[in-house]
């Protein structure tokens, strides 16, 4: 019963990574500082190593931090003050990094525009024939 709930392929990592805490089949129960471990393994996000773009923004953190939140910069101009400065990295690793180590475009969430409050406010109108005025139905009242 228990084979045909569990691919060899999916249970595959989970053996690996008791294997690196040192538990081993027949073994001795697993400790709770060994099931901690296995559950780290998978809970934590193998982070890639950062390029050299973004090492170069690192020393600059705060200050892009300040310059977004406190004078509420937006991202092209601390792009130019950042190049100004000699810190010559692109506009898309600087989004990565602000969106990354700076809680850039999290808070806020999607700006909606004019015309979108708008259509999301529309209801149908129908025009009575007769005496040329507008009506809305009742259904969207």
């Amino acid at each position: 019963m228990l084979e045909k709930l569990c691919d060899r392929k999916s249970v595959a990592p989970y053996v690996r990574a008791t294997m690196v805490v040192g538990l081993t089949r027949g073994g001795p129960a697993p400790t709770d500082a060994q099931i901690a471990a296995v559950r780290h393994h998978f809970t934590v996000d193998p982070a890639a190593p950062s390029s050299a773009e973004m090492q170069a923004l690192a020393p600059h953190r705060e200050q892009i931090g300040a310059w977004l939140t406190k004078d509420q910069l937006r991202l092209t101009k601390i792009y130019w003050r950042l190049r100004a400065l000699q810190v010559s990295v692109s506009y898309s690793t600087l989004y990565r990094f602000a969106r990354a180590r700076c809680d850039f475009g999290h808070a806020n969430g999607p700006r909606i525009g004019l015309s979108a409050v708008m259509l999301l406010n529309w209801k149908p109108q129908r025009t009575n024939l007769l005496t040329g005025k507008y009506s809305t139905p009742s259904a969207y009242m």
